[in-house]
């Protein structure tokens, strides 16, 4: 692995993540989620040598949209029942919905906006995100003309999805969170990135607010800095510290990085029912299966 990273406690993944890990899957509450089930799905598709279309890439990144700043488990029912279906090409619908990548291209912004805003699956930045999502469709299509396809792009810069080398991943994740660069996809920073690219496939964990909550120092101290909540002078990002730690934990457990996020991800998340919301912003303690490994 090269020299360690001063930010990871090695010691504490080591002698604890084990443990952790096989007490959160004995209560995953999101094995029978049909979003997750086709996520995880998503993974193993890809591995098996699936490729994804334009469609499908402009539908993770629909989907990465929707899930920033929002409680996801309301939206994510309302998607499953249908709720953003006037977007379907051909009848396709919910979580396997398939985009029609035209009518998005000539729709105004401040429809699609107002669409989504009616079907109750908005956020903050939707408009801000409606404007990008037109503009990222066209780095999408120059991809397709310079590579033969958006997967094409991303075979040239990680060497292939199958068994990808996982430095070259987070290089082109932080290239398309850069705006500095030609390919940088707009209004998506690390996490986001992360999240449209597991929408298509690739075995990525994604560094928000939950996993660097629950891996600082003052949790279960995978990483040796706190995080500092959004809003709060956060000055210290650790997604870089992140990707390494699961690559770790990919190792060890031999679970892809998805899975093992996703199972963090629902111990830490906000839910409608507050006594399954765990390890969030203010943790339950009482309910927590694994408060001897915190430092909170």
């Amino acid at each position: 692995m090269g020299a360690e990273n001063k930010n990871i406690n090695y010691e504490r993944i080591n002698k604890y993540a084990d443990t952790i890990i096989s007490r959160l899957y004995e209560r995953y509450e999101v094995r029978n989620n049909e979003e997750i089930i086709v996520f995880l799905n998503r993974v193993e598709e890809r591995k098996n040598g699936k490729n994804f279309s334009l469609a499908e890439h402009v539908r993770g990144m629909l989907f990465s949209f929707l899930s920033s700043q929002t409680k996801w488990e309301d939206k994510s029912r309302k998607i499953s029942e249908g709720a953003i279906d006037f977007l379907s090409s051909d009848g396709s619908s919910g979580f396997n919905i398939i985009p029609n990548v035209e009518l998005i291209s000539k729709m105004p912004a401040v429809d699609l906006m107002r669409k989504f805003r009616k079907a109750k699956c908005g956020n903050k930045q939707i408009y801000i995100q409606m404007h990008a999502l037109k503009d990222n469709i066209d780095t999408f299509m120059r991809w397709e003309r310079d590579h033969k396809s958006v997967d094409g792009f991303f075979e040239k810069k990680i060497g292939g999805f199958i068994s990808p080398d996982p430095k070259k991943v987070v290089e082109i994740v932080k290239i398309l969170a850069d705006s500095d660069n030609e390919d940088k996809l707009w209004a998506m920073g690390i996490p986001l990135v992360c999240e449209y690219l597991r929408n298509v496939g690739v075995d990525l964990p994604k560094p928000d607010r939950h996993i660097l909550r629950i891996f600082s120092v003052d949790r279960l101290g995978f990483l040796n800095k706190q995080f500092i909540e959004k809003g709060e002078n956060n000055s210290i990002r650790l997604e870089s510290d992140v990707f390494e730690v699961f690559d770790i934990l990919n190792e060890k457990t031999k679970k892809t990085r998805v899975d093992i996020d996703v199972l963090f991800w629902d111990y830490c998340a906000d839910k409608e029912d507050t006594s399954k919301a765990i390890c969030t912003k203010q943790p339950n303690c009482k309910q927590c299966i694994i408060s001897e490994f915190c430092e909170y």
